[in-house]
């Protein structure tokens, strides 16, 4: 069972007149190969150990202490960095001289959350504006993966996924919370996305340009219309907002059905998902950070899971200490 099957750092925004999208599914834009001075690999060091500074890359933005010593976010982390690369990629439109560092951390008090926190770092002469970032998963909950559904809690910043009403036990959900967006900016959007070609209008193999990927960000579809709450036959760029406890508003299950779908079952598919927050600007020189928890929650039924799972996304979106670092690197 994963409770996370895969996931990707998005991102998109104005740079040198020209939109730059690093975004992919199921791959990646980035490798560590183009990055100036770049180490290889991933960096794991733990907060209960002593450690020199002899081949920590710092000088790339490595976060270290007050004596420029390797330091962890966390109890345990796992530090890397890379930059963006076209090679194998649909799109030929890369930011330019744009670097991420990756950082995966936990606390052992929360065994069942792993943050992650990316600096994107424009180390370019250019600004990059009107910039969105998201995180797109493929989550998975049951063996059987076409089982799935999603939803979003905008009041706590949770993308969660929860399993479909026709699974015996639906007592695991999980879910991203956003915990810091780049320059404070809003959530953007929760962007419907489909597995492969299925629904053109927002599955995956629509999203063939940058252009696409942009849109997505922004909570337009792949030809760039808004979506629309079938519920209420308004535009949102926030999709499946409703309760799924109650059975109300906008519930993820209905994509295949006409119109709001009465009287029909809610059913489960391979779930894909996209939260995203902008607009923002990096200035030339400059540093935003994204970061994010992502959550494993168990219960003793469904409605117990879901509220525990949000309760602990208002915990840990008020522990700032948890998770927002100043490295001094």
């Amino acid at each position: 069972m994963n409770a996370l099957f895969n996931g990707n750092l998005w991102v998109s925004g104005q740079q040198g007149g020209t939109l730059r999208v690093a975004a992919r599914t199921d791959l990646s834009n980035f490798t560590n190969v183009p990055c100036a001075d770049a180490p290889s690999g991933v960096f794991s060091v733990d907060s209960d150990s002593a450690y020199t500074e002899e081949g920590w890359p710092s000088a790339v933005g490595a976060p270290v202490d007050a004596e420029g010593k390797p330091r962890a976010y966390g109890d345990q982390m796992a530090w890397t960095t890379y930059c963006q690369s076209a090679n194998g990629s649909i799109l030929n439109q890369p930011f330019t001289d744009l670097r991420i560092n990756a950082a995966v951390f936990g606390h052992d008090q929360y065994s069942n959350v792993v943050f992650i926190r990316f600096e994107l770092r424009n180390e370019s002469a250019s600004a990059i504006s009107d910039a969105y970032v998201g995180f797109w998963t493929d989550p998975d909950l049951e063996t059987d993966v076409a089982r799935n559904l999603v939803g979003v809690d905008l009041e706590e910043r949770l993308a969660y996924i929860y399993a479909a009403p026709d699974v015996s036990d639906r007592a695991l959900t999980a879910g991203s919370v956003i915990l810091e967006t780049p320059a404070d900016a809003p959530l953007a959007a929760h962007r419907i996305v489909t597995k492969n070609s299925l629904r053109e209008t927002y599955g995956e193999n629509g999203l063939g340009s940058a252009a696409a990927y942009d849109m997505a960000l922004r909570g337009l579809d792949n030809a760039g219309n808004p979506m629309v709450d079938p519920t209420t036959n308004q535009a949102s760029p926030f999709a499946f907002t409703g309760n799924p406890v109650l059975g109300t508003g906008w519930l993820d299950g209905y994509l295949f059905c006409a119109e709001n779908c009465e009287g029909q079952a809610q059913q489960g598919r391979e779930a894909r998902q996209l939260i995203s927050a902008g607009s923002f600007t990096i200035g030339a020189g400059e540093t935003e950070v994204f970061t994010l928890a992502y959550v494993v929650q168990t219960g003793s039924s469904f409605e117990d899971s879901l509220a525990q799972l949000r309760a602990l996304s208002s915990t840990l979106r008020g522990a700032p200490d948890l998770w927002r670092f100043v490295s001094q690197s």
